[in-house]
């Protein structure tokens, strides 16, 4: 998930990911942007899916994948709690820098492991130590942030030393904006889903009314997967 590595001829690209909730598995672990990868770029790419709650982060946060959703069910007064504090707390440059010093050697430790050209990442918690280890261990992999939150995302998405900041809202958008982004870095990509609900044959006039409209969401959402592994190629090797 680093430098290139000059004897293979295929880019390769790793995504840092989790098993927490649906939005994220949807997006890599379900083959959503690999599947793109493969249809728009064949050849071109290696993906590997990393993932980062279970292997790289230590005792009790490994456990987030199996805790996660009995928690936002259960007790969702205090997930709610804890977006609002870290979404604050996460806003103060001292604490966002213990916060990616504190995490340096375990994310050193998965670039050694999954060396690669680009770094895709599709998990808020991630970014920031992701971006930061890369600079500190000197290496200028091309780094992309997938958002994959509609209405508010958390601040943690939203990192300057980003190449790229995929988002799939205009409220996403602007909030990066409002974060102090630069709009050359935002790109507006709609949701990304994956390319096979593209490849409709039914008729919009057979299915029933309240999903006549799908045909045209799925494509325009399966073109915004292939936006963003266009922004990605166009990058020269590293």
């Amino acid at each position: 998930m680093t430098h290139r590595q000059p004897r293979e001829a295929t880019r390769r690209e790793a995504i840092a990911l989790s098993d927490v909730g649906h939005g994220w598995r949807s997006t890599a672990r379900r083959a959503a942007i690999i599947a793109a990868l493969e249809v728009n770029h064949a050849g071109a790419f290696k993906a590997e899916l990393v993932d980062m709650w279970r292997d790289y982060t230590p005792w009790p946060f490994n456990r987030m994948p199996e805790l996660y959703s009995g928690w936002i069910n259960r007790h969702p007064q205090s997930y709610e709690a804890q977006y609002w504090v870290n979404d604050r707390l996460f806003k103060n440059r001292v604490a966002s820098g213990m916060y990616e010093r504190n995490m340096f050697a375990r994310v050193k430790h998965l670039y050694d492991r999954h060396p690669s050209d680009i770094v895709i990442c599709v998990h808020s918690v991630f970014v920031r130590p992701a971006l930061y280890a890369l600079r500190q261990l000197g290496r200028r992999t091309p780094f992309v942030s997938v958002v994959t939150d509609y209405a508010l995302p958390p601040v943690l998405w939203y990192d300057p030393r980003a190449d790229k900041t995929l988002v799939p809202t205009p409220p996403a958008l602007q909030r990066g904006l409002e974060l102090g982004l630069e709009p050359d870095k935002l790109v507006l990509t709609g949701p990304v889903i994956h390319p096979r609900f593209t490849n409709v044959t039914v008729t919009k006039e057979a299915l029933e009314p309240n999903w006549a409209g799908q045909r045209t969401l799925a494509s325009r959402c399966s073109s915004a997967v292939a936006t963003a592994w266009d922004h990605c190629s166009r990058w020269p090797a590293r």
